[in-house]
């Protein structure tokens, strides 16, 4: 996947994951909430572009005009679709209600993400590999019965690979502002 950033509706607000404006995705809300059987339900997804710079630029500027760019490049793709009244309801009961409204429902900016289920590690490795293979950094592993977190869960577990690498430092400078003194 393109570079992503979560953005959910909870309470009727929609924030993101860091609590910042997005100023460019009041088209895909508004679809969104203009959705009766979408009401009850607080949605979980991400924002993308084909980068991490044009995400921020995408839906993060507040002084660009950037809705062609947007409607060409622009998703928001949804993994969660959550009664805010059973947290305990598992995943995979979510995940069939989020497809079976979205079936009905179609918006060129929005996307379900894709899931597979698999029963091995040869059957995740497979798909792993295809997720690298398309440009993701890695896979998220979820239990089919978990329950929902809007937060860091033990119930699910991202795989990426670990890229090192050695180099020698030929010089540096000091930082400015809130990196000044830094060590």
């Amino acid at each position: 996947l393109p570079s992503h950033d979560r953005v959910s509706r909870k309470n009727k607000v929609w924030v993101s994951k860091q609590g910042k404006s997005l100023y460019n995705a009041k088209e895909i809300q508004k679809f969104l909430d203009s959705i009766a059987a979408l009401n009850k339900y607080m949605i979980d997804g991400e924002i993308q572009g084909k980068t991490w710079e044009q995400t921020m630029t995408l839906f993060r500027s507040s002084k660009k005009d950037v809705s062609k760019q947007l409607a060409k490049d622009g998703r928001y793709k949804i993994f969660g679709l959550v009664n805010p009244d059973r947290l305990n309801e598992p995943l995979c009961d979510r995940r069939e209600r989020l497809e079976e409204i979205f079936d009905k429902y179609k918006h060129p900016m929005i996307r379900l993400i894709q899931t597979d289920t698999v029963y091995s590690f040869g059957e995740f490795k497979d798909h792993h590999d295809l997720h690298l293979a398309s440009g993701c950094d890695g896979s998220i592993l979820k239990f089919r019965r978990s329950p929902y977190e809007f937060k860091r869960s033990k119930y699910w577990l991202k795989v990426k690979p670990q890229k090192t690498m050695d180099c020698k430092i030929v010089g540096f400078e000091e930082g400015k502002g809130k990196y000044r003194d830094w060590e």
